[in-house]
């Protein structure tokens, strides 16, 4: 689970079984990593996840007085948590590859929240540590002179081991962040150009996010044309099949792309292709003329 503070851009993991993970448990993770360390939250914003728009979970935070916002699923621009997991995961993969222990990934979170932490936003113009706590804090210069120091003193090897392996994963997550940001720079200039749907256009939807029977490698890579019932910036609503369920009825414009009727004078998708003149005048499909060449082949 990953949570952030829209002011101070601050991010908040814990390790949490995504399958089995209840409404409940949910709560009461949120509870322990941002209530009994922040207080209770004004307002919290989330996806349509069928954990966040049940009766448990609305009537927990009313009671708490918390107001509840709800996105589109898998929205980055309106839910930073959303982002702030793919920052988490990336540096999560390089700490762990670091010290090639990949079974570790709970041990090395901790350290790659507080390294994404203590790199500056381009936001606020300072680290969410700075922002949060009023006080710049870097691990990197008093662990790497602490290590300079403990290998001229002969230290155990077992702290410079521990030392060793926390400096990396605070190296990896901020090297993470850098990097993410200029790829995210990179996309932004890739696609300067103005996307504009309008209500009664017709779309495709990304079929990645979409939950289906059938598997992921067999199933089509777009769904549609749906037609457009509502319009508002970046969340476009529309007009789904009941199979789909009303939480994916809001999606996001990342995950649609725009439909081109083919040109008439090349006909339907459903109308059966037109024959090739032969020698005789007599129409000629190719396939009689592969299994013809076959026949004669045999």
């Amino acid at each position: 689970m990953t949570w952030v503070d829209l002011t101070s851009k601050t991010i908040v993991a814990a390790p949490a079984h995504s399958d089995k993970t209840s409404a409940e448990d949910i709560a009461a993770l949120t509870f322990k990593e941002i209530s009994c360390r922040f207080g209770l939250p004004l307002t919290l914003t989330m996806d349509n996840d069928v954990r966040f728009v049940g009766a448990v979970w609305r009537a927990l935070w009313r009671l708490c007085c918390t107001e509840l916002k709800f996105t589109s699923s898998y929205n980055p621009q309106s839910d930073p948590a959303e982002r702030a997991n793919q920052q988490v995961l990336e540096g999560l993969r390089v700490a762990v590859a670091t010290v090639v222990q990949y079974d570790e990934w709970g041990l090395a979170l901790p350290h790659t929240t507080f390294g994404l932490n203590s790199h500056i936003s381009a936001a606020t113009g300072v680290s969410p540590f700075e922002f949060a706590h009023g006080s710049w804090v870097s691990p990197r210069v008093p662990l790497t002179m602490g290590l300079d120091d403990a290998v001229s003193e002969e230290q155990p090897q077992e702290a410079i081991d521990l030392a060793q392996q926390v400096a990396s994963r605070h190296f990896a997550a901020a090297d993470s962040m850098a990097a993410g940001q200029v790829r995210l720079c990179r996309l932004l200039q890739s696609r300067s150009t103005l996307a504009v749907v309008k209500v009664g256009d017709q779309v495709w939807l990304d079929s990645i996010h979409v939950k289906v029977a059938v598997p992921y490698k067999l199933t089509a890579q777009w769904f549609g044309p749906f037609v457009v019932l509502e319009a508002k910036g970046a969340q476009e609503t529309l007009d789904l099949p009941a199979t789909f369920g009303k939480a994916y009825r809001r999606v996001n414009i990342r995950r649609l792309k725009f439909f081109e009727a083919l040109d008439a004078q090349f006909g339907t998708a459903d109308q059966l292709p037109r024959p090739l003149p032969g020698v005789d005048g007599s129409d000629m499909y190719e396939v009689s003329r592969i299994c013809a060449s076959l026949i004669l082949e045999g």
